[in-house]
Parts: structure tokens; C-alpha cells; sequence
């Protein structure tokens, strides 16, 4: 299995971190903010090597510093792997970490996390003003958002992935526990229990009930399968590189 990196901070006060990356010297670049000489070979699969698991991303994702800067911006500040922000936006847009990704059944929702017309408004812009920014732009309104609806809801206690993913699919359910249901006999309003056949897909064990835990499953599917590395072998030559990095509520 490939080796795991490491982070650690060079003051307590300072908003500047060192995270190390061991990458293949053979096959790619060091991928967050260094420079150097050679650029990653065309149609090769791009893996970071992150605090936890590598992720593998498209060679373009990868290789755009700024937005992965603004990956590990959002690590630091909610307490949570680098890959756990990776596997939400690559769910939410397909796979293509496409800003501008419009939502395919017309929903109007837009960008690396699906942001709702209202929800966009709310931040103080639109979704056509989205679908127009970069990756590395829309993390500013990606943290404002998770300010209030993954911060906010958590109340100083620590999340992880599925309150993540909550933040964006049903924020009412962020801190909560794995058996909450969102959807179908059980739900909080009647609303919600009304909307149990659009998502009856969602429900493992066809109880008649969606919880947070089954809700959530997809996103932990996406995560492993992205992260799932075990056939890779560890790379003969390596180099050690150090990079500064700056809807139903």
C-alpha cells in the first residue's frame, strides 16, 4: 500500500501549514502548490496522496493547485480529511468536478455541491454567477455555506463524512445519529414522509424508512472506491515534495 503522508503545523497561531506528499517521480508532479519541472503523462491516473487515504482524481483536478489549496483550506478549518471534501463534490457533480455541473433533472442546482437557486441567493449570488467561476472560486461560497449548515449545526462537536454530505442533502440531519430518518415513516415532518418513493432507492433494507446511515451510503461507496488502493504497488522511486497551502433544511 502506498505510504501515507503527513501534516503538521509550523505555529499554533499561524494560518500557514506544510503538508508532505510522497508521489510516484515517474508518473506525476507533486500536485498542491510547488513547482517544479516535469508535468504528470497524458492519460495517466492521477492519485493524491492526502492525510489519510489517497484519492484518485481527473489529471485536470489534480493538477489545479489553487482549487486544491482550497481543499485543504476547508481540511484544516472543519477538522476533516481532504478526501472526505474530494468524494462530496465528485458525487455531486458526476464525477467531473465541474463548476458549472447543472443538476440533470432540472432541479436548477449547480456546481461542485449542487448549490439551489435559493441557496445561492442566500450567499449573495446566483447559480449563473457559479456555473461561471472556477473550482477554486466557488470554495468561498462552498465554505460560507458549510459555515452555517455543517459548523453551525455541529455546534463544536466533531462531524465526519456523512454529516457532511448531510450539510448539503438534508442539513437537518447533520449531527444526528446513523438511525435518523430523512425520509418515509419516521420522518420529522409530513412533508418528509411524503417524500419517501422519490428516494425509496435510498433505502436499504426497504423498511419503508431512509435514514441518515442509508442516506449516506453512497457517498461513504464513493469515498472507498476512489481511495481503494490495495492493488497498487508502492512506487520503486519516490520523492518527498513539502507544499505551503494559504437542501432540505
Amino acid at each position: 500500500r502506498p505510504p501515507r503522508s503527513t501534516l503538521s503545523s509550523s505555529s499554533a497561531a499561524s494560518d500557514v501549514y506544510k503538508r508532505q506528499f510522497v508521489i510516484d517521480s515517474e508518473l506525476t508532479d507533486p500536485l498542491l502548490i510547488v513547482e517544479v519541472a516535469s508535468a504528470p503523462i497524458a492519460g495517466v491516473p492521477t492519485t493524491v496522496f492526502g492525510t489519510t487515504d489517497p484519492y484518485s482524481l481527473p489529471e485536470d483536478v489534480a493538477a489545479d493547485e489553487e482549487f486544491m489549496a482550497g481543499i485543504n483550506m476547508l481540511s484544516e478549518k472543519y477538522n476533516m480529511p481532504p478526501e472526505n471534501f474530494l468524494a462530496v463534490m465528485d458525487f455531486e457533480t458526476g464525477g467531473t468536478f465541474d463548476p458549472a455541473q447543472k443538476n440533470i433533472y432540472g432541479s436548477g442546482a449547480t456546481g461542485l455541491i449542487q448549490f439551489l437557486p435559493s441557496t445561492a441567493e442566500s450567499l449573495g449570488t446566483t447559480t449563473g454567477e457559479l456555473a461561471g467561476m472556477s473550482r477554486a472560486e466557488q470554495i468561498k461560497y462552498i465554505d460560507e455555506y458549510l459555515e452555517t449548515n455543517l459548523a453551525g449545526r455541529l455546534d463544536g462537536k466533531q462531524g465526519d463524512l456523512s454529516d457532511l454530505y448531510m450539510s448539503i442533502l438534508f442539513p437537518r440531519a447533520v449531527g444526528k445519529s446513523d438511525d435518523f430518518v430523512l425520509f418515509g415513516e419516521g420522518a420529522s415532518e409530513e412533508k418528509f414522509i411524503g417524500r419517501y418513493e422519490a428516494n425509496k432507492g435510498l433505502d436499504l433494507n426497504n423498511d419503508g424508512s431512509i435514514t441518515k446511515k442509508e442516506a449516506a451510503s453512497k457517498i461513504m461507496m464513493k469515498k472507498e472506491s476512489k481511495t481503494d488502493v490495495s492493488s497498487i504497488e508502492t512506487p520503486k522511486s519516490c520523492l518527498l515534495y513539502t507544499s505551503p497551502s494559504p437542501r432540505d433544511s
